[in-house]
């Protein structure tokens, strides 16, 4: 659909297509998702300047046709599909955070399908500001499904679907034709067409890019991606022409230069007022002046650490604005002062762009030196020109530095840069690990014992047999021979960042390379040294020759090892007798039809021969049991990973509803040992709805989960389970399984029966099975019933929720559902993808708790309540059972986390009271056949929880 085309449609019925309207009933038809792949990309309907292609993948998602964008969206998958189309109509952006509405035109088989789309968070200000500037009513993009969400909207009789974007995740592909803007504070220049990349992830800061369109450049192949770039013979016009997005996988580079900087503006030379801060050029700074000012780091910061009566830690960070006239007029020295390093911008490298606020200046030998004390208050922002990513200040975030100060950096940034430079040989003498210091850095040659391509950024493990007490032991793991002794760690994990990530994709095990400028790290917790690559466009791995005297000391030691090994070696053992079981029996088919999770994942879909069918690509096995067949299937899909279920029914309690609040006419079913009931269950008691007779009673369903689900009565099993008590459900008595009660309310569905399920006694029906929109509506909706005492206390309060959202955005993956993925894990890339987000989630948590009674503000929210059911099963079932097994909550790693939890559950009943580790245990160890066949639950750990002092 040509732009020709597109300017005729929009003049016969466009603008008759009122902003809330929507070509799609709610809720969507879920149907098979068999959509092409484009291998080779496409470009965008509307205009040629704009381009998907497969390489983009990652970033984006599969491009897709509308519906079919749709359809993934509603099954909550939209982060693996984007779909091309056109932005317009725009709403003013309102409230706090930012709010706006607009519509998603995209092309049909026979129309123009109309989407209105609604973008919620801070980032939302930012993206409205971009799309504004293209000159047209309609923006092309290539727009994800990445944090968004299928929403009903319109009249209860024919609801519509809207697709909100309200998690702070937003990822698109954008065509911005704009006008040289005169009155802005940062003019935008000729050329006026840019390729524009937008995205922001949970919290963190928004990452826009824009490049000017080429119209002599098509589309990138994707060997453009996995290229390596030669920076000893690139110039800048040379630079491929790709936009950049952040945390990308490491098959993708993240070695692609910054768009703005293809803009260059005159260096500053007059004071400016960047969204009510005024900057001054570093040239025309005086004494006693406190002076906001921007540059770019001449030099790598330095960090000095507390010392005898100096208690805070120092941050130097050198910028010029080029606004004098020599180097010496244009630079500034600053001192920055805090207690906490995280405070400070210690990572600024040399060619970051800086940002600082409140400095105070002063002279030192004759020159403008600035300071930044903890007393005065000051603020900083630095854009990493490696990573390309804005970091902020503890007491900033992205929405205290505006788009023009951020734009008017990274322009001077683009004015200040000088083209790359040939790779020079290093100066430094080679070091060994044996010799590494903490902040320093190093040359080295080194053994590559394992590449983990996975993690972001990519990892290397690397030796040259020497020992090194502060490297972590653990990953001597890796080593072919184990180091003599018990000494300390060999092997070095060192991150690749830049330029350097996609080189993960080429290295291998067992290659001797070279890594110069290597940045030594130390873990402020544990004292453990890690390595860093990435701190400059250089590429800092090379191959070396075998005649090297490095070389040849390496493998001297090495064979030494191999050497003490084999002293240190005793003969086998005489191995053990094998038992042979007798021929099993033949698997008998399950007794009743097979329900998968919601759908296959997206990538089971496809094999290089074409579409698979969607039967499931599994068997189910038999075991034998008393009363019934014992049934399980696993639990990840076909790629090895874990894919939690998104619910179904979706209804909310409230006044004015069809689903009014009302004593007797709802019940609650949960399973003791599942978390996500467990957080229904503690709101509960928290609302003290058990003193009032008939409010929401509970029905608890039997432990073992089986063939059939969970079973509302006693299973039966010759498994180690607690059979299901409480009421039975008024009209289905005889009810045995919970999915009896989902077929009661859907005759169709076909997914699994999950708990919790409020149940509609009146309407007959399941009124929620989603916990998280459970506690929240459950906090409320019955105030009028309850105690006077609890009447108007809520756990979700308007003046917290956007901090408990941003807490549990990173949470719920990482933690609540990062054990499941850890646990479910069928091939050992999908266990450590996840397992070691985990243990990084809870040692930020333990950070996050320090000092604090509760996780946001002074008061139990929300964010306990979700985080605590993960945390209280961790000990006793998730450390073993799903081998989360390298730190324990008890242990000592995590202090502030195991205090915070004690304190729940030892001084607050409804937390004690509705923890039941005796169900919790014979549920996971029981029903998890592929995991503990013969259903032995451990003892331990004694106690479940420890007291509280």
């Amino acid at each position: 659909m040509g732009r020709q085309r597109r300017k005729t449609r929009r003049a016969s019925d466009s603008d008759s297509v009122p902003r809330e309207a929507s070509s799609y009933a709610y809720p969507l038809t879920r149907r098979p998702l068999n959509f092409a792949i484009h291998a080779t990309g496409l470009a965008h309907p509307d205009t040629s300047q704009l381009h998907y292609d497969a390489s983009e993948k990652p970033m984006l998602g599969e491009c897709v046709a509308i519906d079919a964008w749709m359809e993934t969206v509603a099954q909550g998958r939209g982060a693996t599909v984007c779909v091309a189309g056109c932005i317009g109509r725009l709403s003013a952006p309102v409230g706090v955070p930012p709010t706006f509405g607009c519509v998603l035109e995209a092309p049909r088989a026979d129309d123009v399908a109309h989407v209105p789309l609604v973008f919620v968070g801070r980032n939302a200000g930012a993206l409205h500001a971009l799309l504004v500037r293209h000159r047209e009513e309609d923006v092309p993009v290539f727009l994800s499904g990445f944090g968004a969400e299928a929403q009903r909207f319109g009249t209860t009789e024919a609801p519509r679907a809207r697709v909100v974007y309200a998690q702070g995740r937003i990822a698109l592909k954008a065509y911005i034709a704009t006008d040289a803007d005169a009155d802005a504070e940062v003019p935008l220049r000729d050329p006026a067409s840019y390729t524009v990349w937008f995205e922001c992830n949970k919290d963190a800061p928004v990452t826009q890019v824009m490049l000017p369109t080429p119209t002599d450049i098509g589309s990138p192949g994707s060997d453009a991606w996995l290229r390596t770039p030669d920076v000893r013979s690139m110039t800048p016009a040379q630079a491929p022409v790709l936009a950049f997005t952040p945390q990308m996988p490491a098959a993708v580079p993240a070695s692609i230069p910054p768009a703005p900087f293809s803009l260059p503006p005159p260096a500053p030379a007059a004071e400016r007022t960047l969204n009510g801060h005024l900057y001054t050029p570093i040239a025309a700074l005086r004494k006693d002046m406190v002076a906001n000012v921007m540059g770019v780091a001449v030099t790598d910061a330095s960090v000095r650490l507390p010392m005898q009566r100096l208690r805070d830690v120092m941050v130097k960070v050198a910028i010029t604005d080029g606004s004098g006239v020599d180097d010496t007029r244009s630079t500034l020295s600053s001192n920055l002062f805090a207690q906490d390093e995280q405070a400070l911008p210690g990572a600024v490298s040399e060619k970051d762009a800086v940002l600082l606020r409140g400095v105070q200046i002063g002279l030192f030998n004759g020159r403008t030196q600035g300071v930044g004390s903890r007393k005065v208050p000051f603020q900083w922002a630095a854009w990493n020109a490696t990573t390309h990513t804005w970091r902020y200040a503890a007491n900033a975030s992205a929405s205290d530095f505006g788009d023009a100060e951020r734009m008017a950096a990274l322009q001077l940034l683009a004015h200040l840069e000088k083209a790359p430079t040939p790779q020079q040989p290093s100066a430094r003498a080679l070091q060994t690990l044996d010799k590494l210091q903490p902040h320093t850095f190093v040359d080295t040659v080194v053994e590559i014992v394992k590449v983990f391509s996975q993690s972001n950024p990519p990892d290397l493990y690397v030796t040259d047999y020497t020992l090194h007490k502060h490297i972590y032991d653990g990953n001597n793991k890796h080593l072919s021979v184990q180091p003599p002794g018990d000494k300390g760690g060999s092997v070095l994990q060192v991150g690749l960042w830049g330029s350097h990530a996609p080189l993960a994709v080429q290295l291998r095990a067992g290659q001797l390379v070279r890594l110069d400028n290597l940045r030594i790290r130390e873990n402020p917790r544990t004292g453990l040294l890690t390595g860093a690559l990435g701190s400059d466009k250089r590429i800092q791995i090379a191959p070396v020759d075998d005649d090297h005297a490095a070389v040849r000391a390496l493998r001297l030691r090495k064979a030494s090892w191999e050497q003490s090994s084999k002293k240190r070696a005793t003969p086998p053992a005489t191995p053990t007798p094998v038992r042979r079981r007798p021929a099993p029996e033949p698997l008998h088919p399950p007794r009743f039809e097979m329900d998968d999770d919601a759908f296959p994942a997206l990538a089971d879909l496809w094999s290089p021969d074409g579409p698979r069918p969607l039967a499931p690509t599994f068997r189910y096995f038999t075991m034998p049991a008393s009363k019934e067949n014992v049934t399980t299937k696993p639990f990840a899909s076909s790629d090895g990973r874990y894919h939690r279920q998104v619910s179904s029914f979706r209804d909310v309690i409230k006044q004015g509803s069809k689903f009014e609040p009302e004593i007797g006419r709802y019940k609650l079913i949960v399973s003791l040992a599942c978390p996500w009931a467990h957080r229904v269950l503690i709101v509960r008691a928290l609302k003290r709805m058990d003193e009032v007779e008939n409010l929401l009673p509970v029905t608890i369903v039997d432990t073992f989960l089986g063939e059939n689900g969970w079973c509302l009565g006693d299973s039966g099993v010759d498994r180690p389970h607690n059979p299901g008590s409480g009421p039975k459900i008024p009209g289905h008595e005889n009810a045995r399984y919970l999915r009896d009660l989902y077929l009661v309310a859907d005759p169709e569905y076909s997914l699994r029966a999950t708990v919790p399920v409020i149940w509609d006694s009146k309407l007959n029906t399941i009124v929620n099975n989603e916990s998280s929109e459970i506690i929240r509506f459950i906090d409320t909706a019955f105030d009028q019933f309850l105690p006077k005492e609890v009447q108007g206390i809520i756990y979700y309060p308007e003046e917290l929720r956007s901090q408990i959202d941003e807490f549990n955005d990173w949470v719920y993956p990482n933690i609540n559902n990062g054990v499941y993925k850890s646990g479910f894990a069928t091939n050992m890339d999908a266990y450590l993808e996840s397992v070691k987000p985990l243990f990084e989630a809870l040692e930020r948590a333990d950070r996050h708790l320090e000092g604090k009674k509760y996780a946001i503000g002074d008061r139990l929210t929300e964010a306990d309540i979700r985080l605590y059911t993960t945390i209280v099963r961790f000990d006793p079932v998730y450390y073993g059972h799903f081998k989360c097994n390298l730190h324990q909550i008890r242990d000592g790693t995590y202090p502030n986390l195991h205090r915070w939890l004690r304190e729940l559950y030892w001084n607050n009943p409804a937390f004690k009271n509705t923890t039941e580790f005796d169900s919790i245990k014979k549920h996971y160890y029981s029903s998890h056949v592929t995991i503990n066949p013969n259903s032995i639950v451990p003892i331990g750990p004694e106690p479940n929880i420890e007291p509280l002092n």
